[in-house]
């Protein structure tokens, strides 16, 4: 496996809701960003994806590729924010040699948008 993810993670609906509310946003066709600060001088890492990028087994490979991703990205990312990751339906359509690239370049371009990185 990669890189070791540090992040703490988003788990209490209520916390998603926070950031979806109250966070700011940057999106493309692959993913939506939201971030907002916490307060806390570390990040914490919240992931959505929907049944309508697929089944099961396509959602879940979804999930360990964004987190593979973020943990690539992680040492560049500032600190002290809650950050939610939202898988769009384009994302589970990617074939899957070309998923986890298109989806670190996804992330890196978005996170540079919301002046993360």
């Amino acid at each position: 496996m990669g890189a070791k993810l540090l992040a703490d993670s988003l788990k209490r609906n209520a916390s998603f809701k926070d950031v979806y509310e109250n966070g700011k946003r940057a999106s493309d066709s692959l993913l939506a960003v939201y971030a907002l600060e916490n307060r806390t001088g570390s990040n914490r890492l919240g992931l959505s994806v929907s049944r309508k990028v697929g089944g099961a087994v396509k959602r879940n490979r979804l999930r360990r590729v964004i987190k593979e991703n973020f943990a690539l990205a992680e040492n560049g990312v500032a600190r002290g924010y809650d950050i939610v990751i939202t898988a769009r339906v384009a994302a589970g359509r990617l074939g899957r040699g070309e998923d986890f690239h298109e989806i670190g370049k996804s992330l890196r371009r978005l996170f540079a948008r919301r002046g993360l990185i």
